[in-house]
């Protein structure tokens, strides 16, 4: 295998969650071989005593062992936020490195979850077309093969390369104009299932901060294309209530796979994923607010 990418962790004030996912990192393929890099937000100006012992607590945590051949933590003394963090985070990464794997604190992956990214990164390096690597497929109900692609990003666990990550444009409003340009609104939106364009027009009022659409909307207005496995290599925990998004049962029932064995396919859109993703998302508008619960989650606000 060609040089592994470095992975990179965002965490705040979560320390069961980060054990979780820290304990699930070790026991990958690959992690004893592998450099991680840790970014740590602050606390808020009005944090409690708890929530700055959380604080405190994890990034002690992340010091506490080896999970990786390298552990790098990089904390913040104020809260720089979610979105903020993620942005300038994977930025400063792929300013040093060409790849890049990304993960957050409430994460569990299958043992097979790095050599699928790894592997998945040096195989469609070349491919200008290709642009983000997931680890993560919702719980769609049509079958589907082992990996397939869609123009549409996932971030529950996820890679990128430098050339990709440089046509991420972080101006809602220039995205929202450009995809009214496009002509394509019907195909974004699943056919106005999926509340893609209201998420990115709540980030022009100010109503929500994220970073995760913007990104989304980069590739597509691109006509990238994004590889998915299925199942997913990566379980979501953070749908427990201990966030700020609810409890939705929906994820923690998923299958995931222990390891996919990445191949060349062709460069197509998978027509089964996306009719299957566009009835999940039409059954989720059938129950009261949960589809924007689950969407703000998967897309970070």
């Amino acid at each position: 295998m060609k040089s592994l990418a470095p992975i990179v962790l965002f965490v705040y004030n979560r320390p069961i969650h980060t054990s979780n996912l820290l304990q699930s990192l070790r026991r990958c393929r690959l992690s004893d071989q592998s450099k991680l890099i840790v970014f740590a937000d602050g606390p808020k100006d009005e944090a409690s005593q708890t929530e700055r012992k959380n604080i405190n607590e994890v990034r002690k945590l992340v010091l506490s062992e080896k999970w990786c051949k390298e552990v790098q933590l990089i904390g913040k003394q104020h809260n720089v936020g979610l979105a903020d963090s993620i942005v300038s985070g994977v930025t400063a990464v792929l300013n040093q490195y060409e790849k890049i794997i990304v993960l957050e604190d409430d994460l569990v992956l299958s043992p097979g979850f790095l050599d699928y990214l790894n592997n998945a990164l040096n195989v469609f390096e070349e491919e200008e077309k290709i642009m983000h690597i997931s680890a993560y497929m919702f719980p769609v109900k049509n079958k589907l093969p082992e990996l397939f692609f869609m123009n549409m990003t996932s971030c529950w666990g996820w890679a990128t390369w430098k050339r990709a990550w440089n046509h991420y444009n972080p101006s809602a409003e220039d995205l929202l104009q450009k995809l009214h340009e496009s002509e394509r609104l019907n195909e974004f939106t699943f056919n106005g299932r999926a509340p893609f364009y209201n998420h990115l027009l709540d980030n022009t009022n100010g109503k929500i901060k994220t970073w995760a659409i913007k990104w989304l909307t980069s590739v597509f207005l691109m006509e990238g294309f994004c590889l998915h496995p299925s199942p997913s290599l990566v379980r979501n925990e953070g749908n427990d209530g201990s966030g700020t998004h609810g409890s939705e049962s929906i994820f923690n029932k998923q299958a995931v796979a222990d390891s996919i064995v990445v191949k060349t396919i062709p460069l197509i859109e998978n027509n089964e994923a996306r009719k299957g993703l566009e009835q999940f998302y039409k059954k989720l508008r059938r129950k009261k607010n949960i589809i924007e619960r689950i969407v703000n989650r998967f897309m970070h606000s």
